[in-house]
């Protein structure tokens, strides 16, 4: 089986580039990590953006018992929950310096087409973190290290809802839309942001009124 594997594998990396045209590269695996804090929680919407190399292999060694690259109905299901299940591993969350935990609360799986017939791969895994009720200024520090070891886009997005944010190192609105539209001029230098620091604290009712979900 694994023969099997690798040598459709080693055949689609031969393909030239405008055959297999995922915009980063076909090997491919992109993450975005979008915070949304609010006074008692911490949302965390992540997207895991397969090119079709690594989703090939995906389906092919875990999604399929024959080797096809179609993923199989009755194995979707467990392999969606597993791999969300397998991320806050290497996720760092902590408030005031305190770690908090990151809990499971809902998934969706996609197999976008890509180039040559084949089929990438789209995660997404929305996670929550409760707070307390805020009522004093505090730190926000967060790190990602899944698929550090992969080519990629990595990007991170913090709004606050509820909450006025402070001396933050991260943006407010996505680059990629999620992963969906990568800006051109930015493929060949893509963000590497693996973690994100911020403040802040209860915001006043005409200001988070203005704030928005960081799905976007």
């Amino acid at each position: 089986m694994l023969l099997l594997v690798i040598i459709p594998v080693v055949a689609l990396a031969l393909l030239p580039a405008a055959v297999l045209a995922h915009p980063l590269g076909n090997f491919t695996i992109n993450r975005y990590a979008g915070l949304l804090v609010q006074p008692n929680a911490i949302t965390l919407d992540y997207v895991i953006d397969m090119a079709e190399i690594p989703a090939y292999q995906e389906m092919t060694t875990v999604m399929n018992s024959d080797g096809r690259a179609v993923p199989d109905a009755a194995r979707t299901d467990p392999y969606r929950a597993n791999k969300c299940a397998q991320l806050p591993a290497k996720f760092s969350l902590a408030v005031n310096g305190a770690a908090r935990a990151l809990a499971l609360t809902d998934s969706a799986l996609e197999f976008p087409p890509g180039a040559a017939g084949l089929l990438t791969l789209r995660l997404t895994c929305t996670f929550r973190a409760e707070l307390e009720n805020l009522s004093a200024a505090r730190t926000l520090t967060f790190n990602d290290a899944n698929f550090s070891e992969r080519i990629g886009w990595r990007e991170m997005v913090v709004r606050g809802e509820g909450v006025a944010l402070r001396d933050t190192n991260a943006r407010t609105t996505s680059l990629s839309n999620r992963l969906r539209d990568y800006p051109t001029d930015l493929i060949n230098d893509p963000p590497r942001e693996s973690n994100l620091q911020l403040s802040f604290q209860l915001a006043a009712a005409s200001t988070s009124s203005s704030n928005a979900a960081p799905r976007t």
